[in-house]
């Protein structure tokens, strides 16, 4: 699969995750080769959206940070 397709898939698939508030799922994936793709999706939404509204994309983006640096893939 090209990346650009697999940014595409993964972005797709976050964003679906969200909306089903299934967080510690979206935490379990490996998404080792596009993790600043993500992480750029995830900010994008937390800057984004109502911050009002559910999924609370600021809550998703700080998991996201403490996931990535207890399993050390961020310093």
């Amino acid at each position: 699969m090209n990346l650009c397709r697999q940014h595409n898939c993964a972005q797709h698939l976050v964003h679906c995750l969200c909306k089903e508030h299934a967080i510690e799922r979206l935490m379990s994936f490996n998404f080792l080769s596009i993790v600043d793709k993500v992480e750029g999706s995830l900010l994008f939404k937390a800057w984004n959206a109502d911050p009002c509204i559910q999924p609370f994309y600021s809550q998703i983006l700080y998991t996201w940070y403490v996931t990535m640096v207890t399993i050390g893939m961020v310093s």
